[in-house]
């Protein structure tokens, strides 16, 4: 028998898995977003590299040191920016799902809710349901052991045992939570994969 930890790596294979697939979905749907993004990223660099060039000439030797930590941290502060743009369109991307998609979106919970349902001991679980799942209330329902209830607070769905004691969070916050915990590191290093300048 799977361990919880075993099921909830799989859940969160699963889920990152499905997840992949609609990032590259929004991908190819805002490729020319994504350009600019990385266009705008790197006038950003730029602008932030001449800006440190400016500070050290007129500071001097003496104050390179600060100088240096600046830039870095304008920078820094410029691929934050630019990760968060990313992960908005993301997140745009899946609540437009609900309308624009809803297939897509109902299958997208349908697996969600079966990977939290495999988490979930007992042979009876509670579903809130969110907004946005319409489609899958009636497969829910057909589904033995199911209690469904009905929230506007969310997004998606939650999964939780019938005694109330274990969760499991299929909302929307929470899928672009996990997607950007995984994926966030991923997505900088393809961003601003570092080069030296050609002047340099």
């Amino acid at each position: 028998m799977a361990t919880d930890t075993e099921l909830e790596k799989e859940l969160r294979a699963e889920i990152d898995r499905e997840i992949h697939t609609l990032m590259r979905r929004a991908e190819d749907e805002n490729g020319a977003m994504l350009a600019r993004t990385r266009e705008e990223c790197e006038s950003r660099k730029r602008m932030a590299r001449q800006r440190l060039r400016e500070e050290l000439a007129m500071r001097g030797r003496r104050a390179q040191s600060k100088a240096e930590l600046e830039g870095r941290n304008l920078l820094l502060r410029a691929h934050r920016e630019e990760i968060d743009r990313i992960f908005e369109i993301a997140a745009e991307e899946l609540r437009r799902m609900e309308t624009t998609r809803p297939e897509d979106f109902a299958e997208l919970l349908w697996t969600v809710f079966c990977s939290c349902r495999s988490m979930v001991p007992g042979s009876t679980v509670r579903v809130r349901l969110g907004t946005g799942t319409k489609l899958i209330y009636e497969r829910l329902a057909g589904e033995k052991g199911v209690e469904i209830e009905s929230s506007d607070a969310f997004t998606g769905l939650l999964v939780e045992s019938s005694d109330g004691h274990i969760h499991c969070d299929g909302s929307l916050d929470a899928i672009l939570y996990n997607l950007r915990r995984e994926k966030e590191a991923e997505l900088e290093a393809a961003l601003f994969d570092e080069r030296p300048d050609d002047d340099n």
